[in-house]
Protein backbone atom coordinates (compact mmCIF):
# COMPACT_ATOMS: atom_id res chain seq x y z
CA UNK A 1 0.00 0.00 0.00
CA UNK A 2 1.13 3.39 -0.91
CA UNK A 3 -0.23 6.16 1.67
CA UNK A 4 0.58 9.97 1.80
CA UNK A 5 -1.10 11.36 5.07
CA UNK A 6 -1.36 15.51 5.31
CA UNK A 7 -0.49 17.59 8.83
CA UNK A 8 -0.40 21.42 7.85
CA UNK A 9 1.90 21.75 11.26
CA UNK A 10 3.50 19.16 13.11
CA UNK A 11 5.69 19.20 15.80
CA UNK A 12 7.74 21.80 16.85
CA UNK A 13 4.77 23.87 15.38
CA UNK A 14 1.75 23.94 17.87
CA UNK A 15 -0.87 20.84 15.91
CA UNK A 16 -2.99 18.61 17.38
CA UNK A 17 -3.91 17.05 14.30
CA UNK A 18 -0.10 17.17 13.24
CA UNK A 19 0.89 15.24 16.29
CA UNK A 20 -1.45 12.27 15.41
CA UNK A 21 -0.30 12.01 12.17
CA UNK A 22 3.49 12.41 13.21
CA UNK A 23 3.00 9.69 15.89
CA UNK A 24 1.09 7.74 13.47
CA UNK A 25 4.11 8.10 10.74
CA UNK A 26 6.53 5.89 12.65
CA UNK A 27 3.88 3.09 12.99
CA UNK A 28 3.25 2.81 9.58
CA UNK A 29 6.26 2.71 8.68
CA UNK A 30 6.94 -0.37 11.10
CA UNK A 31 4.11 -1.92 9.56
CA UNK A 32 5.76 -2.07 6.21
CA UNK A 33 3.47 0.63 5.19
CA UNK A 34 5.07 2.88 2.16
CA UNK A 35 4.09 6.00 3.82
CA UNK A 36 4.87 9.75 3.16
CA UNK A 37 4.46 12.78 5.47
CA UNK A 38 3.37 16.19 3.90
CA UNK A 39 3.61 18.89 6.01
CA UNK A 40 4.76 22.84 6.05
CA UNK A 41 6.94 22.93 9.43
CA UNK A 42 10.21 22.16 8.69
CA UNK A 43 12.08 19.19 9.73
CA UNK A 44 15.35 17.36 9.72
CA UNK A 45 16.92 17.11 6.27
CA UNK A 46 17.52 13.22 6.49
CA UNK A 47 13.91 12.29 6.97
CA UNK A 48 12.85 11.16 3.42
CA UNK A 49 9.44 10.48 4.27
CA UNK A 50 8.48 13.90 5.10
CA UNK A 51 8.03 16.65 2.65
CA UNK A 52 7.81 20.03 3.75
CA UNK A 53 6.36 22.28 1.82
CA UNK A 54 6.14 25.95 3.25
CA UNK A 55 3.60 28.67 2.85
CA UNK A 56 4.76 30.78 5.76
CA UNK A 57 7.56 33.06 6.18
CA UNK A 58 9.20 32.76 9.83
CA UNK A 59 10.84 34.98 11.54
CA UNK A 60 13.91 34.83 15.26
CA UNK A 61 11.22 35.33 17.06
CA UNK A 62 9.18 32.34 16.25
CA UNK A 63 6.50 34.19 14.79
CA UNK A 64 5.38 33.31 11.45
CA UNK A 65 3.17 35.08 8.42
CA UNK A 66 1.54 33.72 5.58
CA UNK A 67 2.73 34.17 2.48
CA UNK A 68 0.17 34.16 -0.67
CA UNK A 69 3.60 34.13 -2.72
CA UNK A 70 4.54 30.67 -0.87
CA UNK A 71 0.93 29.20 -0.55
CA UNK A 72 0.55 29.73 -4.58
CA UNK A 73 3.81 28.41 -5.08
CA UNK A 74 2.94 25.25 -2.68
CA UNK A 75 -0.60 24.36 -4.49
CA UNK A 76 1.92 23.78 -7.86
CA UNK A 77 4.20 21.90 -5.53
CA UNK A 78 1.56 19.90 -4.96
CA UNK A 79 0.18 18.90 -8.02
CA UNK A 80 3.33 17.77 -9.69
CA UNK A 81 3.85 15.74 -5.62
CA UNK A 82 0.72 13.78 -6.12
CA UNK A 83 1.20 13.13 -10.12
CA UNK A 84 4.39 11.65 -9.59
CA UNK A 85 3.85 9.57 -6.54
CA UNK A 86 0.52 8.59 -7.22
CA UNK A 87 -0.06 6.68 -3.80
CA UNK A 88 -3.54 4.08 -3.58
CA UNK A 89 -4.38 6.74 -1.02
CA UNK A 90 -4.44 9.84 0.78
CA UNK A 91 -4.98 10.79 4.36
CA UNK A 92 -5.84 14.12 6.03
CA UNK A 93 -5.48 14.60 9.55
CA UNK A 94 -5.53 18.09 9.80
CA UNK A 95 -4.95 21.64 8.46
CA UNK A 96 -7.55 23.45 6.98
CA UNK A 97 -8.13 24.67 4.02
CA UNK A 98 -4.66 24.24 2.97
CA UNK A 99 -5.13 20.27 3.08
CA UNK A 100 -8.70 20.68 1.44
CA UNK A 101 -6.67 21.91 -1.40
CA UNK A 102 -4.27 18.28 -1.63
CA UNK A 103 -7.78 17.06 -1.70
CA UNK A 104 -9.03 18.91 -4.44
CA UNK A 105 -5.39 17.96 -6.61
CA UNK A 106 -6.54 14.16 -5.71
CA UNK A 107 -9.75 14.54 -7.16
CA UNK A 108 -8.14 16.18 -10.51
CA UNK A 109 -5.81 13.04 -10.26
CA UNK A 110 -8.77 11.02 -9.06
CA UNK A 111 -6.85 9.11 -5.78
CA UNK A 112 -8.61 8.07 -3.51
CA UNK A 113 -8.74 10.26 -0.12
CA UNK A 114 -10.04 9.98 3.44
CA UNK A 115 -11.07 13.12 5.84
CA UNK A 116 -10.23 13.34 9.42
CA UNK A 117 -12.36 15.88 12.04
CA UNK A 118 -10.16 16.56 14.85
CA UNK A 119 -11.91 19.83 16.57
CA UNK A 120 -15.49 21.21 16.75
CA UNK A 121 -16.13 23.87 15.32
CA UNK A 122 -13.63 23.93 12.94
CA UNK A 123 -13.17 21.08 11.01
CA UNK A 124 -16.51 18.63 12.23
CA UNK A 125 -18.27 16.86 9.13
CA UNK A 126 -20.77 19.43 9.68
CA UNK A 127 -18.46 22.70 9.03
CA UNK A 128 -17.15 21.52 6.54
CA UNK A 129 -20.77 20.86 4.65
CA UNK A 130 -21.36 24.34 5.28
CA UNK A 131 -18.14 25.74 4.01
CA UNK A 132 -18.71 28.78 1.26
CA UNK A 133 -16.44 27.44 -0.79
CA UNK A 134 -18.48 24.63 -2.97
CA UNK A 135 -15.38 23.03 -4.30
CA UNK A 136 -14.16 22.07 -0.89
CA UNK A 137 -18.15 20.74 -0.02
CA UNK A 138 -18.06 18.43 -3.00
CA UNK A 139 -14.95 17.18 -1.79
CA UNK A 140 -15.83 16.18 1.23
CA UNK A 141 -19.00 14.31 -0.06
CA UNK A 142 -16.58 12.20 -2.51
CA UNK A 143 -14.42 11.22 0.50
CA UNK A 144 -14.19 7.48 0.83
CA UNK A 145 -14.54 7.74 4.35
CA UNK A 146 -14.55 10.32 7.21
CA UNK A 147 -12.88 9.73 10.28
CA UNK A 148 -14.03 11.75 13.41
CA UNK A 149 -12.04 11.23 16.69
CA UNK A 150 -14.73 11.83 18.80
CA UNK A 151 -18.97 11.88 18.43
CA UNK A 152 -18.82 15.02 19.07
CA UNK A 153 -17.65 15.87 15.28
CA UNK A 154 -20.10 13.34 13.58
CA UNK A 155 -23.23 15.11 11.85
CA UNK A 156 -25.54 16.51 14.09
CA UNK A 157 -28.64 14.18 14.66
CA UNK A 158 -27.04 11.62 12.52
CA UNK A 159 -28.27 13.44 9.35
CA UNK A 160 -26.20 12.00 6.89
CA UNK A 161 -28.35 12.52 3.56
CA UNK A 162 -26.42 14.59 1.90
CA UNK A 163 -23.60 12.29 1.90
CA UNK A 164 -25.30 8.92 0.74
CA UNK A 165 -22.36 7.06 3.32
CA UNK A 166 -20.94 4.16 3.87
CA UNK A 167 -17.98 4.15 6.17
CA UNK A 168 -17.87 6.84 8.80
CA UNK A 169 -16.42 5.84 11.81
CA UNK A 170 -15.02 6.89 14.98
CA UNK A 171 -11.28 6.83 15.53
CA UNK A 172 -10.13 8.45 18.58
CA UNK A 173 -6.54 9.45 19.17
CA UNK A 174 -3.98 7.02 20.95
CA UNK A 175 -0.74 7.80 22.69
CA UNK A 176 2.34 5.90 23.02
CA UNK A 177 2.48 4.76 26.27
CA UNK A 178 6.15 3.95 25.98
CA UNK A 179 6.37 7.78 26.56
CA UNK A 180 4.09 8.24 29.60
CA UNK A 181 5.27 6.26 32.87
CA UNK A 182 4.29 6.18 36.43
CA UNK A 183 6.83 7.89 37.85
CA UNK A 184 8.63 6.79 41.17
CA UNK A 185 8.86 9.63 44.46
CA UNK A 186 12.59 10.22 43.89
CA UNK A 187 12.56 11.11 40.10
CA UNK A 188 8.80 13.10 40.80
CA UNK A 189 11.01 14.71 43.50
CA UNK A 190 13.83 15.73 40.61
CA UNK A 191 11.61 16.52 38.30
CA UNK A 192 9.73 19.23 40.33
CA UNK A 193 13.08 20.75 41.77
CA UNK A 194 13.88 20.89 38.08
CA UNK A 195 11.08 23.30 37.69
CA UNK A 196 10.91 24.93 40.82
CA UNK A 197 7.49 22.96 41.73
CA UNK A 198 5.97 22.98 44.92
CA UNK A 199 6.88 19.80 47.36
CA UNK A 200 4.71 20.93 50.14
CA UNK A 201 1.21 21.79 48.38
CA UNK A 202 -1.37 19.54 46.41
CA UNK A 203 0.00 20.11 42.88
CA UNK A 204 -3.24 20.69 40.09
CA UNK A 205 -1.79 21.13 36.69
CA UNK A 206 -3.14 22.74 33.47
CA UNK A 207 -1.30 21.87 30.27
CA UNK A 208 -2.17 23.26 26.95
CA UNK A 209 -2.47 26.91 24.95
CA UNK A 210 -3.27 29.95 26.76
CA UNK A 211 -6.04 30.62 24.04
CA UNK A 212 -9.73 31.91 24.85
CA UNK A 213 -11.15 28.22 23.82
CA UNK A 214 -8.84 26.56 26.54
CA UNK A 215 -10.53 28.15 29.78
CA UNK A 216 -7.62 28.70 32.00
CA UNK A 217 -9.14 32.16 32.63
CA UNK A 218 -11.78 30.62 34.87
CA UNK A 219 -10.00 28.21 36.67
CA UNK A 220 -7.44 31.28 37.73
CA UNK A 221 -11.17 32.65 38.65
CA UNK A 222 -12.03 29.88 40.75
CA UNK A 223 -9.05 30.14 42.57
CA UNK A 224 -9.30 33.86 42.91
CA UNK A 225 -12.31 32.91 44.89
CA UNK A 226 -10.68 30.78 47.56
CA UNK A 227 -9.74 32.31 51.09
CA UNK A 228 -6.30 33.00 51.65
CA UNK A 229 -5.76 29.87 53.75
CA UNK A 230 -7.14 27.79 50.74
CA UNK A 231 -4.85 29.03 48.52
CA UNK A 232 -1.98 28.36 50.60
CA UNK A 233 -2.46 24.66 50.26
CA UNK A 234 -2.45 24.37 46.34
CA UNK A 235 -0.10 25.59 43.80
CA UNK A 236 -1.60 25.71 40.02
CA UNK A 237 0.91 24.87 37.52
CA UNK A 238 0.17 26.18 34.24
CA UNK A 239 2.34 24.58 31.22
CA UNK A 240 1.89 25.79 27.84
CA UNK A 241 2.78 28.68 25.39
CA UNK A 242 0.54 32.08 24.92
CA UNK A 243 -0.94 32.40 21.60
CA UNK A 244 0.76 35.05 19.22
CA UNK A 245 -2.17 37.00 17.59
CA UNK A 246 -3.94 40.32 19.42
CA UNK A 247 -6.47 38.23 20.74
CA UNK A 248 -4.69 35.76 22.14
CA UNK A 249 -2.26 38.33 24.06
CA UNK A 250 -5.14 40.26 24.95
CA UNK A 251 -6.14 36.97 26.89
CA UNK A 252 -3.08 36.14 28.38
CA UNK A 253 -2.83 39.51 30.15
CA UNK A 254 -6.23 38.75 31.46
CA UNK A 255 -5.09 35.57 33.24
CA UNK A 256 -1.81 37.49 34.82
CA UNK A 257 -4.08 40.69 35.76
CA UNK A 258 -6.00 37.95 37.74
CA UNK A 259 -3.06 36.43 39.44
CA UNK A 260 -1.38 39.89 40.00
CA UNK A 261 1.22 39.49 42.41
CA UNK A 262 1.07 36.07 43.47
CA UNK A 263 4.16 34.28 44.26
CA UNK A 264 5.08 31.32 42.13
CA UNK A 265 4.34 29.12 44.78
CA UNK A 266 0.41 30.32 44.15
CA UNK A 267 0.48 30.04 40.31
CA UNK A 268 3.53 28.96 38.14
CA UNK A 269 3.56 29.74 34.68
CA UNK A 270 6.31 27.43 32.91
CA UNK A 271 5.41 28.55 29.37
CA UNK A 272 6.02 26.08 26.73
CA UNK A 273 7.24 22.70 28.14
CA UNK A 274 9.09 20.71 25.93
CA UNK A 275 9.11 16.89 27.49
CA UNK A 276 5.33 17.61 28.92
CA UNK A 277 5.86 13.34 29.52
CA UNK A 278 7.80 14.05 32.44
CA UNK A 279 6.05 17.20 33.88
CA UNK A 280 2.70 15.14 34.12
CA UNK A 281 3.48 12.80 37.21
CA UNK A 282 4.76 15.82 39.51
CA UNK A 283 0.85 16.97 39.18
CA UNK A 284 -1.75 15.48 41.57
CA UNK A 285 -4.42 16.40 39.65
CA UNK A 286 -4.50 17.81 36.25
CA UNK A 287 -8.12 20.38 35.60
CA UNK A 288 -9.21 20.31 31.99
CA UNK A 289 -11.05 23.63 31.11
CA UNK A 290 -11.64 23.72 27.35
CA UNK A 291 -15.01 24.59 26.12
CA UNK A 292 -14.33 22.89 22.83
CA UNK A 293 -12.57 20.49 21.59
CA UNK A 294 -11.84 17.37 19.02
CA UNK A 295 -10.21 14.78 21.25
CA UNK A 296 -8.17 16.53 24.10
CA UNK A 297 -4.91 14.16 24.33
CA UNK A 298 -3.82 15.71 27.14
CA UNK A 299 -6.68 13.70 29.38
CA UNK A 300 -5.38 10.44 28.82
CA UNK A 301 -1.48 11.57 28.78
CA UNK A 302 -2.19 12.45 32.48
CA UNK A 303 -4.01 9.29 32.74
CA UNK A 304 -1.27 7.43 31.82
CA UNK A 305 0.79 8.94 34.06
CA UNK A 306 -1.67 7.72 36.84
CA UNK A 307 -2.50 11.08 36.81
CA UNK A 308 -6.83 11.56 37.76
CA UNK A 309 -8.58 14.56 35.61
CA UNK A 310 -10.88 17.39 36.32
CA UNK A 311 -12.37 17.96 32.90
CA UNK A 312 -15.26 20.26 31.86
CA UNK A 313 -17.91 18.40 30.35
CA UNK A 314 -17.87 18.59 26.48
CA UNK A 315 -20.77 16.36 25.53
CA UNK A 316 -19.83 13.70 22.91
CA UNK A 317 -16.19 14.51 23.85
CA UNK A 318 -14.71 14.35 27.45
CA UNK A 319 -17.71 12.39 28.50
CA UNK A 320 -17.06 9.66 26.30
CA UNK A 321 -13.55 9.04 27.92
CA UNK A 322 -14.27 10.06 31.71
CA UNK A 323 -17.49 7.69 32.20
CA UNK A 324 -18.09 8.19 35.96
CA UNK A 325 -19.84 5.04 36.31
CA UNK A 326 -17.14 2.79 35.40
CA UNK A 327 -13.90 4.00 36.20
CA UNK A 328 -12.69 6.09 39.00
CA UNK A 329 -10.01 8.08 36.72
CA UNK A 330 -11.62 11.49 37.01
CA UNK A 331 -14.88 13.49 37.30
CA UNK A 332 -17.09 15.83 34.64
CA UNK A 333 -17.85 19.39 35.67
CA UNK A 334 -20.16 21.65 34.01
CA UNK A 335 -19.58 25.34 35.34
CA UNK A 336 -17.30 27.76 37.20
CA UNK A 337 -19.41 27.10 40.25
CA UNK A 338 -18.55 23.29 40.17
CA UNK A 339 -14.89 24.15 39.68
CA UNK A 340 -14.82 26.19 42.97
CA UNK A 341 -16.56 23.18 44.58
CA UNK A 342 -13.97 20.93 43.05
CA UNK A 343 -10.86 23.13 44.28
CA UNK A 344 -12.47 22.61 47.58
CA UNK A 345 -12.84 19.39 47.27
CA UNK A 346 -9.23 18.84 46.24
CA UNK A 347 -7.88 21.06 49.46
CA UNK A 348 -9.85 18.99 52.06
CA UNK A 349 -9.19 15.43 50.54
CA UNK A 350 -12.77 14.92 49.60
CA UNK A 351 -12.12 12.59 46.55
CA UNK A 352 -11.02 9.06 46.16
CA UNK A 353 -9.86 7.44 42.64
CA UNK A 354 -8.32 4.68 41.72
CA UNK A 355 -4.04 3.98 41.94
CA UNK A 356 -2.16 5.17 39.51
CA UNK A 357 -1.14 2.26 38.06
CA UNK A 358 -5.02 1.28 37.61
CA UNK A 359 -5.81 4.62 36.24
CA UNK A 360 -2.91 4.06 33.61
CA UNK A 361 -4.67 1.00 32.94
CA UNK A 362 -7.63 1.95 31.56
CA UNK A 363 -6.00 3.82 28.84
CA UNK A 364 -3.76 1.06 27.45
CA UNK A 365 -7.30 -0.47 27.31
CA UNK A 366 -8.41 1.99 25.24
CA UNK A 367 -6.10 4.75 23.37
CA UNK A 368 -3.15 3.33 22.99
CA UNK A 369 -0.91 3.88 19.93
CA UNK A 370 -1.00 0.28 19.02
CA UNK A 371 -4.75 -0.03 19.17
CA UNK A 372 -5.33 2.70 17.75
CA UNK A 373 -3.18 1.89 14.50
CA UNK A 374 -4.59 -1.31 13.71
CA UNK A 375 -7.86 0.90 13.33
CA UNK A 376 -6.26 2.93 10.82
CA UNK A 377 -4.86 0.03 8.88
CA UNK A 378 -7.87 -1.84 8.78
CA UNK A 379 -9.48 1.21 7.60
CA UNK A 380 -7.39 1.46 4.68
CA UNK A 381 -6.85 -2.27 3.93
CA UNK A 382 -10.77 -2.01 3.51
CA UNK A 383 -10.91 0.61 1.46
CA UNK A 384 -7.71 -0.13 -0.85
CA UNK A 385 -9.66 -3.52 -1.30
CA UNK A 386 -12.80 -1.91 -1.87
CA UNK A 387 -11.56 0.23 -4.95
CA UNK A 388 -9.55 -2.50 -6.16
Amino acid sequence: MKLVIIAQSIPPDHAGGGKRAFNCLNYFLAKGIDVKLVTTTPHEKNNRNIITIPIYRRFKNEIIKKSYFLYGVSLVRLFFFYKKEMPDLVHLFGGYPWGMWHLTICRILNIPYVIESTLDQVDDIDSLLKQKNKIFVRTVIRAKSLIAVSKKLLPEGGNLNPLKYKNICIIPNGINLNKFKVLGNLDIEKEKHKHGISKNRIVIGYLGGIVERKGLLNLLHAWSLLSDYEKSKIQIVVAGPKGKIRSDIDYFNKCKNIVGESNSEDILFLGKVIYPENLFPTFDYLIHTSSTEGFPNVIIEAMACGVPVFAKKIPGVTDQIIIEKQEKIGTLYENEDELVTILHGIIYRKFQFSRKNEIRSFVKRNFSDEIIIDLYVSLYEKLTSDIS
